[in-house]
């Protein structure tokens, strides 16, 4: 059985992704396609990189690259940009 296009399964799990937080949502929306589909399967369904690379035909590394950028823009999206704010040592 040949497994589907990460574009066509990221739109599926968007699809019946189920957030309690809609800025969230908005916000993994915003993810591209292969990003999208690597943090759904995941942290929503619960699948380790192994499994997401099985899933989506990726090498572990390819996985683990997309979900470091998927959070690195994540956290871009999620938190507010204060150039004001002073810069504490160890802070996320």
């Amino acid at each position: 059985m040949r497994p589907e296009p990460p574009s066509r399964m990221a739109q599926q799990m968007s699809d019946s992704m189920q957030f309690h937080d809609s800025e969230l949502a908005a916000a993994v929306a915003e993810l591209s396609q292969q990003q999208r589909a690597v943090v759904v399967l995941h942290y929503l369904d619960d699948m380790s990189v192994i499994e997401v690379s099985a899933a989506l035909s990726l090498s572990d590394g390819a996985v683990k690259y997309h979900l470091h950028q998927a959070r690195a823009r994540l956290r871009n999206i999620l938190q507010p940009h204060d150039s004001d704010a002073p810069y504490r040592e160890g802070a996320p």
